[in-house]
């Protein structure tokens, strides 16, 4: 868990403040943004750490915007990679479908409402519709919910019902959070055409054009709009596929594996502060 995570970090921190731990490094992957003091601090780590921690790994470029220029060195990014991805064999449909899974920040009823005006087979898989306001008996012909696959079955039959689908899309309500990343990544790998909501983070992912088709969040007739384009121009489906496999070479599990050896490498070979 995030929190115990870093507590463990703040340990090791403190540690070192006191005069312990001087032959190591101090290496933090992260998942959260860290601010200036006067905004929102990742966890405990307040900025007037940051000079005890060797390196940062952040998997959204913005994640740094609000740093003091002294600090910026800290911080390296690493694409998230694709970790649950493997040789999945994607879902035997006997119709084409439009897939949609997540949970946190996920806007699935306005994804509903592009499906009542372009009519396409979904699958949704989430945790829980109750926050999605989603009413199960309500739904339109073609709509399948499914609750709790990848959480509580394993990622197999999500990441199944994905490698499956013609178009994936991830409908995110408006936040300035880096949600859907996970959802993002595996679509990308799996080579899908996507559609999903201009949120911040995700421009280190996605460009409008070569890989997705962006929309403003909660315009339910900009996402049948672009469901309707990719059901309709298989060209254009296929370019926004082939510049998804593109994207996806930095996003397994080896260049990321790579990637960090290289920070390790390096900074074994700096002297210690």
């Amino acid at each position: 868990k995030t929190p115990f995570v870093l507590d463990v970090v703040t340990f090791f921190i403190v540690c070192k403040r006191f005069g312990f731990f001087r032959e190591k490094r101090i290496l933090v992957w992260v998942n959260k943004t860290f601010e200036s003091e006067k905004g929102r601090i990742v966890g405990r780590i307040q900025t007037h750490h940051l000079k005890r921690i060797d390196k940062i790994i952040t998997y959204y470029k913005s994640s740094t915007e609000h740093l003091d220029a002294e600090h910026e060195g800290k911080f390296t990014f690493v694409p998230l990679p694709a970790f649950h991805v493997n040789q999945t064999r994607p879902q035997q449909a006997m119709k084409p479908y439009v897939f949609s899974g997540g949970e946190s920040q996920r806007d699935f009823a306005s994804l509903v409402s592009a499906i009542r005006s372009f009519p396409v087979n979904l699958i949704i898989s989430t945790l829980g519709v109750g926050e999605q306001h989603l009413d199960q008996s309500q739904l339109p012909k073609g709509v399948c919910v499914k609750v709790g696959d990848r959480f509580n079955k394993g990622p197999e039959e999500y990441l199944s019902d994905l490698a499956g689908a013609t178009v994936v899309v991830v409908p995110l309500l408006e936040t300035n959070d880096p949600k859907g990343l996970t959802t993002i990544v595996e679509a990308l790998v799996y080579g899908k055409a996507i559609i999903s909501t201009r949120s911040r983070g995700l421009d280190d992912y996605l460009q409008h054009g070569y890989n997705c088709l962006r929309v403003e969040a909660g315009n339910s007739r900009a996402y049948a709009t672009a469901i309707k384009q990719l059901w309709t121009n298989d060209q254009l489906r296929t370019e926004l596929e082939r510049g998804a496999r593109a994207t996806a070479k930095r996003l397994r599990v080896e260049y990321f594996d790579y990637e960090i050896k290289k920070i390790v490498t390096s900074l074994q070979e700096q002297p210690l502060g």
